[in-house]
């Protein structure tokens, strides 16, 4: 299942109510021009459901930016040739090319990660005045210890307060979010004393995007997190079941790019497949055995 307040998906049939809900605001032109531009099929055209409205796609495409700009220059000069040839452009550098991407002054970068190892990805935390948030952004997989953290894919029960069980997860990327959430817990708290009245924003794009929505699992449930908190996961893989993911409803918002398979690939959903497939091959195999022994006895 899919973490979320709202689930963000692309139809070719609704984009004609895409565009006349987008024309509505001037600013969400600019939305448009900018997921076109983005990466991994995230643009064209997006309609919310659970209550997103247009008026909100500005704010989610804003945030896209950290959780794309997070991935530094190796994918950014991947998504954006050009600019890294271009005077001004992007530097071949992690953290200036994020910086640059998603528009954040180096005074404002708290702390920052680029050197992923399994179960910790990536991230950056800084502070974003404009927004009057705190913003933590979770890489996705881009090393081979961020695939390894992709592929322990068990279910594991998700504790609360009190050992309360509030339904379960995925074991690797939970495990990636308690390790994050150990790692930058006294600069954030730190940071969010410092600038009073913010909120935190946490957002990623696949595995940083689950890591970001069971980070808000975490504050939510087992934290006595003081501030104000909501996730934005990109391409989110299935990281929490009905229970958890219900409970979240109001904080995370997950985003997925039409039939996006990264949303849908889940230990269960691959061993569907291969029992299906299984299923289908024996029932070949024995409906070409009939055949080949009809045709004996017909030959006799």
């Amino acid at each position: 299942l899919m973490v979320g307040g709202a689930r963000v998906s692309m139809r070719s049939r609704q984009q004609g109510e895409v565009r006349r809900a987008m024309r509505a605001s001037a600013s969400a032109r600019g939305v448009r021009r900018a997921l076109r531009q983005a990466p991994f099929g995230i643009g064209r055209a997006m309609v919310g459901a659970g209550g997103l409205s247009a008026a909100e796609l500005p704010r989610l495409e804003y945030f896209l930016r950290y959780a794309v700009g997070v991935y530094g220059w190796r994918m950014l000069s991947l998504i954006h040739p050009q600019q890294f040839h271009d005077e001004g452009g992007f530097s071949f550098q992690d953290e200036r090319a994020f910086r640059s991407y998603a528009g954040v002054e180096i005074c404002d970068v708290i702390k920052i990660r680029f050197r992923s190892e399994t179960f910790r990805p990536a991230y950056a935390l800084c502070v974003d005045h404009a927004r009057q948030c705190v913003v933590l952004a979770v890489r996705g997989s881009l090393d081979p210890a961020d695939f390894l953290t992709d592929a322990v894919a068990f279910s594991l029960p998700f504790l609360g307060r009190g050992g309360r069980v509030r339904g379960a997860a995925h074991m690797g990327m939970l495990r990636a979010a308690e390790e994050l959430l150990d790692e930058v817990r006294a600069p954030l708290l730190a940071a969010m004393r410092r600038h009073g009245g913010y909120e935190l924003l946490l957002c990623g794009h696949s595995l940083g995007g689950g890591c970001a929505a069971l980070l808000a699992a975490l504050l939510k449930h087992r934290e006595a997190f003081p501030c104000r908190f909501g996730a934005y996961a990109f391409a989110c893989p299935p990281v929490a079941d009905k229970e958890l993911s219900e409970s979240l409803r109001s904080e995370v918002t997950s985003v997925a790019a039409g039939d996006d398979v990264v949303c849908r690939l889940s230990l269960r959903a691959l061993m569907e497949l291969g029992r299906r497939a299984g299923s289908q091959a024996r029932g070949a195999i024995a409906d070409a055995l009939r055949a080949e022994a009809g045709g004996a006895l017909d030959g006799r």
